[in-house]
């Protein structure tokens, strides 16, 4: 049975890769990106299921990466969680 992929996105290189490790660990396939630009590419490219991105990504960032991705009828469904922190 294929794996699920995932994206996460995160401007944060050690938040990224720990995101990134947790998840293969769960049995997930991951795509790991570090701006708004690569992973709206990746969205818009095949197989991703679901998608964790920081909301304070670079351009775009992760609020609008979710509204294009909404606003394109084939990604409308894949569920994403935005991530933010609490100053």
């Amino acid at each position: 049975m294929p794996k699920d992929t995932l994206l996460v996105a995160d401007p944060d290189p050690r938040s990224l890769r720990i995101l990134e490790l947790a998840l293969r660990r769960a049995g997930f396939e991951v795509q790991a990106v570090a701006d708004g630009r690569q992973a709206l590419e990746k969205l818009l490219g095949a197989g991703i299921q679901a998608a964790v991105c920081d909301a304070a990504l670079p351009a775009p960032d992760g609020i609008a990466l979710c509204r294009a991705a909404r606003a394109e009828q084939r990604l409308a469904t894949v569920p994403f969680v935005l991530v933010g922190e609490d100053r």
